[in-house]
């Protein structure tokens, strides 16, 4: 048997019942013999990065484990996402749905498909919020553990979700 990996997945979507498509996706990824989702964080209302025309997006932050390597993950939440209709029009486009390998256990990757960890996690209230919920004392090379970079995207508009 494989060893399973520790990783964290964030997700967003901002097009065609957000909510709805980010639980597809959950429920697609849970599909997967190889993924065991373990912990999903609250969702979360934010404002689009980049492009500002565009509707808000919610977002949120899954732990798993897989004994998948990280470039298998990566072609497993691509087919999600093709599957849930994602067009990639233009950088920081509306998407029905956006799946991204934060982290994935002391993996340091350095690829032109795949960095790891994510190379804007640090600097993403959407992101580092829900996974401090999941994980605050996780330390991510070379940036520290997710409960200080908070501090650093403190200005941030990010709204929990009931």
């Amino acid at each position: 048997m494989a060893l399973k990996c520790e990783v964290y997945l964030g997700f967003g979507s901002n097009l065609d019942n957000p909510m709805e498509q980010i639980k597809l996706a959950l429920k697609a990824l849970t599909t997967h013999s190889k993924i065991t989702l373990l912990a999903c964080s609250s969702f979360y209302l934010t404002k689009p990065i980049g492009y500002i025309h565009q509707p808000d997006y919610i977002n949120t932050v899954v732990k798993i484990h897989t004994c998948l390597a990280p470039f298998n993950l990566l072609n497993a939440v691509l087919t999600i996402e093709q599957q849930l209709g994602r067009k990639r029009l233009f950088k920081n486009a509306p998407r029905t749905i956006d799946i991204d390998i934060l982290w994935y256990q002391q993996v340091i990757c350095h690829d032109e498909k795949l960095i790891l960890p994510h190379p804007r996690l640090f600097e993403r209230a959407f992101v580092l919020i829900p996974l401090a919920e999941l994980a605050p004392d996780l330390f991510i090379e070379p940036y520290g553990k997710v409960q200080e970079l908070i501090n650093r995207v403190a200005s941030q508009d990010v709204k929990r979700l009931e």
